[in-house]
């Protein structure tokens, strides 16, 4: 329900991001998210791992949240982004026209369509 509500007030204040020049300027904390958002499951495959590792790098004198904060969230962020731009990213690319074309024709059992035995 929370996130339905934000989503409507966010739709609501769009029609103000458009300038005077009908340029479209967006919020920089959206901005922010929809960048977070591109390497989102890196994170998600990444975070554990270096939530584990971070008690070595804390600063034991300061407050756990502190250190969660400092330390702990932004190396998070980072370890994601560089594990989705030289892990995940090479792997990434975009179908040409004809690639996609191919694909859309091919049907999906075309050779274990023709292998199995009639029924009668």
């Amino acid at each position: 329900m929370g996130v339905l509500c934000l989503v409507n007030r966010v739709v609501q204040k769009e029609r103000f991001w458009v300038n005077k020049l009908g340029k479209l300027r967006q919020p920089r904390l959206l901005t922010a998210a929809a960048t977070v958002g591109v390497f989102s499951y890196s994170l998600y495959l990444t975070h554990e791992l270096v939530i584990m590792q971070s008690w070595r790098f804390t600063i034991h004198w300061l407050p756990p949240m502190l250190n969660t904060l400092l330390i702990t969230t932004p190396a998070t962020i980072l370890f994601a982004w560089l594990f989705y731009r030289f892990c995940e990213k090479p792997y990434l690319r975009k179908a040409t026209p004809k690639e996609k074309r191919a694909e859309e024709i091919k049907p999906l059992f075309a050779q274990t369509s023709a292998a199995l035995p009639d029924e009668a």
